[in-house]
């Protein structure tokens, strides 16, 4: 790893490098052995073994500021036949910029699809703004959220790619959701369906994605500890 430091983020006056949760990392720090504040680049790399996923692979790089997450992170986990990736934006352990999610499956041994979920969006201290784009194994999503992370206008889950000839509409306004419905494409019939699209998009942050940064919980909303942590 390249452990230049990014321009937000300088290097710590000091470098550890050795055992760190379970893994080994690398970073820099200011301050004493007793208490360091975490500053600049951050690398950490742990293998596990976990029944019935076999070996477990996690990495986990980017930049601490004044012991908080800044700029660009990169969460990996890859085990058997599932391998999931979270790059995300922080500032000041929020997450403020792109955030992109993909998991992608090659395997029906563990009861899991064969395929990939993907998600992209935006974030502003914390909160989803913006347009939001997924693919749930085919099935493609689009939507928005307004200023305040509420959904907002229409939203559209297509799921003509994978032969069920069929789209979901849900219209949304800051929150409120006022129609919710699907048409068959091949007969136009329209149906009502419950609203769904917003809590698929959040079960992917707020499960999926967290589950990733925890691997290096410390200096994001992630830590449910709280306070500074080494």
């Amino acid at each position: 790893m390249a452990l230049a430091p990014s321009g937000g983020c300088p290097n710590g006056s000091n470098c550890y490098a050795g055992r760190y949760h379970g893994g080994r990392a690398v970073y820099f720090y200011d301050g004493s052995e007793c208490d360091r504040v975490y500053n600049g680049r951050f690398w950490l790399k742990r293998e596990s073994y976990n029944m019935p996923l076999g070996y477990v692979r996690e990495t986990a790089c980017g930049y601490f500021g004044n012991d908080m997450k800044n700029g660009r992170w990169k969460f990996t986990n890859k085990a058997k036949g599932v391998n999931r990736t979270l790059v995300a934006v922080f500032s000041d352990g929020k997450y403020e910029g792109g955030y992109s999610y993909k998991a992608v499956s090659r395997s029906r041994t563990l009861n899991f699809k064969t395929g990939s979920t993907t998600l992209r969006l935006t974030m502003s201290a914390g909160t989803p703004v913006g347009g939001v784009e997924g693919n749930f194994y085919g099935k493609i999503l689009s939507g928005r959220y307004d200023e305040s992370g509420r959904p907002d206008g229409l939203w559209l889950m297509d799921k003509t790619k994978i032969g069920a000839c069929r789209k979901d509409f849900e219209l949304w306004e800051h929150g409120v959701c006022r129609e919710s419905y699907s048409i068959d494409e091949s007969t136009g019939e329209r149906t009502r369906h419950d609203h769904q699209m917003p809590d698929m998009v959040m079960n992917i942050v707020n499960r999926e994605g967290r589950s990733l940064e925890r691997l290096v919980s410390k200096g994001s909303s992630a830590d449910s500890h709280g306070g500074r942590r080494t």
